[in-house]
């Protein structure tokens, strides 16, 4: 893999982004309204989103770190599940997979 200094500057560059969201979610899931019923509703409505979007981008950094990882050692770009060379297209879309497209449909 010739490209693996730009892989972990983009992969890096997203850890960064997600870093970031994940701080402004947890800042926001802490804001407080006051007492009121219509505020208390919209806090928890507001809980649940901020939750679902912490999962999300908790999910997707695991997945960068795991990239990441499978860079240092030496195994980026194969698929974990059959050993094959994951498609570089799927690879720039997806940087952080680690399946083939057959073994992830």
């Amino acid at each position: 893999m010739d490209n693996v200094d730009q892989i972990r500057t983009r992969l890096e560059g997203r850890k960064s982004q997600l870093t970031e969201l994940l701080s402004r979610v947890e800042r926001h899931a802490r804001r407080r309204f006051d007492k009121s019923l219509e505020e208390q509703a919209i806090q928890r409505e507001n809980e649940e989103v901020f939750t679902h979007i912490d999962d999300s981008l908790n999910l997707e950094l695991a997945q960068i770190e795991e990239a990441i990882l499978r860079l240092d050692r030496g195994i980026y770009g194969k698929c974990e599940n059959c050993g094959e060379a994951i498609a570089p297209k799927r690879l720039e879309a997806l940087p952080h997979t680690h399946l083939c497209i057959n073994c992830a449909s």
